[in-house]
């Protein structure tokens, strides 16, 4: 949360700074309450934003090793980058074949995320940077 939150909140108030004021006053005018202003009018629009920052987090989380190595100790709660140490035998001592094979496979997930969620991420990320 330490390390996620501030570009969270960065991107998420340069997003709500481009929302017009008009749409929030015309949801007002037409009865809506605040809580229901937010959920159906302004989050939707925010769409882009949300996918960019989960994306975005699930594959920093995903590939993430320094905190997991040195704060996991249970073999079961191992993440897929400590896993992939495990294929490092003692003395240096690789099996090239299946390290490949499993570095390859731990690469899908991520990959996938980012090509299915990639046009909306790109939009997250260049949403507010034109003027108009």
């Amino acid at each position: 949360m330490g390390f996620a939150l501030p570009l969270s909140v960065m991107m998420f108030v340069s997003f709500y700074e481009f929302v017009p004021n008009e749409l929030i006053e015309a949801a007002i005018v037409d009865g809506c309450s605040p809580f229901r202003t937010f959920i159906q009018i302004v989050f939707p629009l925010a769409r882009n934003t949300v996918i960019t920052i989960a994306s975005m987090y699930s594959i920093l989380i995903w590939n993430d090793f320094i905190f997991a190595n040195t704060f996991i100790s249970e073999g079961s709660a191992k993440t897929v980058a400590i896993g992939l140490k495990d294929y490092v035998g003692a003395f240096g001592n690789v099996d090239w074949g299946s390290t490949f094979a499993a570095i390859a496979i731990s690469i899908l997930p991520p990959l996938l995320i980012y090509f299915a969620l990639n046009k909306w991420v790109t939009a997250g990320m260049t949403m507010g940077a034109t003027k108009g």
